[in-house]
């Protein structure tokens, strides 16, 4: 469906260089990951190229998440457990139950809809819970139909040929539409208690350490901008649905400022990728937004001691 340089030109399309996403761990939201889909679907030439990724993936591929969900007694369970944890892979996004005709209907709101390639999220989101339904239903089971937003209306014929059932439409949520007596479906495998994944687990497992501080929730912030290539305290407070006087305020209240927050992210990802990969510092010094190497080169000297070719070399 596509290959590894169709992947690296939508990187490239976007702004991201895969090389360069090193380091600690980078939660990549949704609206990024949609303009990527988006870019690569333009590339290989497919409208619903988000259902099409849903088709080939499965619920395991979500790790640790995967464990807590797939580990519940009953369907039902399963469901209340992944809207749960969903905050945990997806800020911002929700999950909402509906009731029609005997159906209870499982809805995903990205809240992207906006953005370009959002339809890719929202078509790819059905098949996911279809195939966490078949883990508790059976692998023949499919759902009475699937929901989309209005946009994708265009491409009905398609996508009911890639989902198997009818496709309904709805503004800004994406879902499954289930018989409610398939929510007492019990977990075909039993539980095995030493599985069996709490919620208070997952941050830790997925390597997402929770926010301890309005400062700690900056940084995050950061650590996904940089791959963007954009941390200014503009996006930043745009992120976090806050004024940029508001942002500054609340830093100064836990006695540091944005400026200084940013420098020591900036330093800390370049001491990661001196150390973890082979990048040239002019390369590191251009992913972390220096246009003049030397101003890099200045900055990490004070905050290290050591020029960032000498701790290269060192390796620490």
């Amino acid at each position: 469906m596509t290959s590894c340089g169709d992947v690296d030109w939508a990187l490239r399309s976007i702004d991201v260089d895969r090389q360069l996403i090193a380091g600690p761990p980078v939660f990549l939201p949704l609206d990024s990951t949609a303009r990527l889909t988006e870019a690569l679907a333009r590339r290989v030439g497919e409208r619903h190229l988000g259902a099409l990724i849903g088709q080939r993936s499965e619920y395991t591929d979500l790790s640790w998440y995967s464990d807590f969900v797939l580990t519940a007694p009953t369907l039902g369970e399963a469901f209340q457990r992944g809207a749960k944890a969903l905050p945990t892979l997806h800020p911002g996004c929700r999950v909402s139950l509906d009731a029609r005709d005997g159906y209870l209907i499982l809805l995903f709101h990205s809240e992207i809809q906006s953005v370009v390639g959002a339809h890719h999220i929202d078509e790819f989101m059905p098949m996911l819970l279809i195939d966490l339904g078949r883990r508790f239903l059976g692998a023949g089971w499919l759902p009475a139909w699937v929901e989309l937003p209005d946009y994708s209306l265009n491409g009905i014929g398609a996508l009911e040929e890639i989902y198997g059932v009818p496709v309904m439409f709805r503004p800004g949520a994406a879902g499954i539409a289930l018989k409610l007596e398939d929510l007492a479906a019990p977990n075909p495998g039993g539980i095995v208690v030493d599985r069996e994944v709490v919620l208070r687990d997952l941050p830790g497992l997925l390597g997402v350490e929770p926010p301890r501080s309005f400062s700690d929730l900056v940084v995050e912030v950061l650590r996904f901008q940089v791959i963007l290539g954009d941390v200014s305290v503009e996006t930043a407070a745009e992120r976090l649905s806050l004024g940029v006087q508001t942002l500054q305020r609340r830093l100064r209240h836990e006695g540091t400022s944005f400026r200084d927050l940013r420098l020591e992210f900036l330093m800390s990802r370049a001491a990661d990728l001196l150390t973890q990969t082979d990048h040239s510092v002019e390369a590191i010094a251009r992913s972390l937004g220096y246009n003049e190497t030397n101003s890099f080169r200045r900055a990490f000297r004070t905050r290290f001691g050591l020029t960032p070719t000498a701790f290269a070399r060192n390796r620490p």
